[in-house]
């Protein structure tokens, strides 16, 4: 997998949060925390950084980013 391809499938990536986005809030974009949780997992894309398999260091970084996203969001839903 060379870097245009990874390239590519970031881009892809981003079409879809943002679609999937416009279709639930109608702007492509948000300032919810979980907007913003989707687009740091998409820039910290394993496939960006380890295109095969992803070193345990990474892993447990990601998921405590994960972790911490998750427990200061709010907990408002849309209607």
């Amino acid at each position: 997998m060379n870097i245009r391809w990874r390239l590519a499938v970031l881009t892809l990536q981003l079409a879809i949060v943002s679609l999937v986005t416009e279709l639930v809030t109608g702007s492509p974009y948000a300032v919810e925390t979980w907007y913003g949780a989707g687009m740091l997992s998409l820039i910290i894309n394993p496939q960006i950084l380890e295109p095969h398999y992803p070193r345990p260091g990474d892993v447990v970084g990601n998921s405590l980013i994960a972790l911490l996203l998750y427990v200061t969001a709010s907990r408002l839903k849309y209607p």
